[in-house]
C-alpha cells in the first residue's frame, strides 16, 4: 500500500514539475531590475506584438508600463517557484515521508496559482489599451517560448 502511494506521489510530483516548467517558461517575463538583456527581450517581444496586432507607439508604451508594474511580483513568484520545485525534486528523490512531499506539492501548486493570477491581472490591465480587434487577434495568437509574445 505504501509503495503504491509513494509511486502516486512521485508520479504527481513529476507531472507537476513537468507542467510547471512549460507554464512558467511561457508565463514569466524577464526579471527586474531590467538588465540590458531583459530590456532587449521586452523590446523584441513588444516589437513583434506591435507588428502582429498593429499597435500604435502609444499602445506599446502603455503595455510596457503595465508589464513594468508587475515585473517585481512576477520575479518574486518565479524565484520562489523555482526554489520550491528544486526542493520538491530533492524531497521526492531522497525518499522523504509522504507528508513532507505533499506539503511541498501544495506549496508549488499555490505558487503556480499566484503566477496565473499575476498573468491574468496583467492581461486585464492590457485589455482596455487594445481595440476589440486587437484583443481578438491577441487571444488567437499562440503564446510561449519561441512562439510569440506572452504577457
Amino acid at each position: 500500500m505504501k509503495t503504491s502511494r509513494t509511486a502516486l506521489v512521485f508520479s504527481s510530483a513529476l507531472l507537476v514539475g513537468t507542467l510547471m516548467t512549460g507554464s512558467i517558461a511561457s508565463a514569466q517575463a524577464p526579471p527586474s531590475p531590467p538588465s540590458q538583456n531583459s530590456q532587449a527581450w521586452q523590446q523584441k517581444m513588444l516589437g513583434r506584438l506591435q507588428k502582429k496586432l498593429g499597435l500604435t507607439d502609444d499602445q506599446v508604451a502603455q503595455i510596457r508600463q503595465v508589464q513594468d508594474r508587475h515585473r517585481d511580483a512576477r520575479r518574486q513568484v518565479y524565484t520562489s517557484l523555482r526554489q520550491a520545485n528544486a526542493q520538491l525534486r530533492g524531497l521526492t528523490l531522497t525518499g522523504t515521508d509522504d507528508a513532507a512531499v505533499q506539503q511541498k506539492v501544495a506549496e508549488v501548486q499555490s505558487l503556480v496559482g499566484q503566477s496565473i493570477a499575476l498573468r491574468t491581472q496583467t492581461l486585464r490591465e492590457i485589455a482596455p489599451i487594445l481595440t476589440p480587434e486587437q484583443r481578438q487577434a491577441w487571444a488567437q495568437m499562440k503564446h510561449g517560448r519561441g512562439r510569440g509574445p506572452a504577457a
